[in-house]
């Protein structure tokens, strides 16, 4: 189960590129009454901490997610959560829920679910990627497409894994570089 569809079961939407407490978490996630600030651990537990806590100021919930089981006293001490986060998503601390003013909360809501990843947005970022790829034949990274669209590189990142699944996209390994293509067969529908 990846970490998104572990947010889906829990009935979180979910979205990036949103700040919370003056920086961008990774992922946030929401429901209507929560919302979660998700951090990968990549420098140490420690700035993730630190970073968790500046998403509190606009979140009720921190986690930090990890490719593997930290030491849970720090993230308990603060309230923070910790996910083991690699093939299989394990919740390793619950984090402690933190209330937050009405108003501010259904203001924030209202922002993130414009900027949602679930519902009929998922077919509509593929839909923009295929579009990108059309008018880019010489091809384009998985960071150009998020450039381009304007996405997180793990949003982008996601959908081309669909579309190459659905056989819709192509990856060839240029240099140190993996460029997507639009498969010759959805190409030729498309100039139709």
């Amino acid at each position: 189960m990846t970490i998104f569809d572990w947010l889906k079961s829990r009935g979180y939407d979910y979205t990036w590129n949103f700040k919370l407490g003056g920086r961008k978490p990774d992922i946030v996630a929401f429901s209507s009454n929560e919302i979660v600030a998700l951090e990968f651990k990549k420098d140490g537990l420690k700035s993730a901490v630190i970073n968790c806590r500046k998403y509190l100021k606009e979140a009720n919930r921190a986690y930090i997610l990890s490719k593997s089981i930290e030491s849970s006293k720090v993230v308990k001490r603060d309230g923070i959560g910790l996910i083991e986060s690699n093939e299989h998503t394990k919740l390793i601390v619950e984090a402690k829920h933190f209330p937050m003013d009405k108003k501010d909360f259904a203001k924030l809501i209202k922002s993130m679910k414009k900027k949602s990843m679930l519902g009929s947005d998922g077919n509509n970022f593929k839909k923009r990627i295929v579009e990108a790829l059309r008018q880019n034949p010489d091809g384009l990274t998985i960071v150009d497409i998020a450039k381009l669209l304007d996405m997180h590189r793990h949003t982008s990142a996601k959908y081309v894994d669909e579309l190459m699944k659905e056989d819709t996209i192509i990856q060839r390994k240029v240099g140190p570089a993996k460029l997507c293509y639009l498969d010759d067969t959805v190409r030729k529908r498309g100039e139709k």
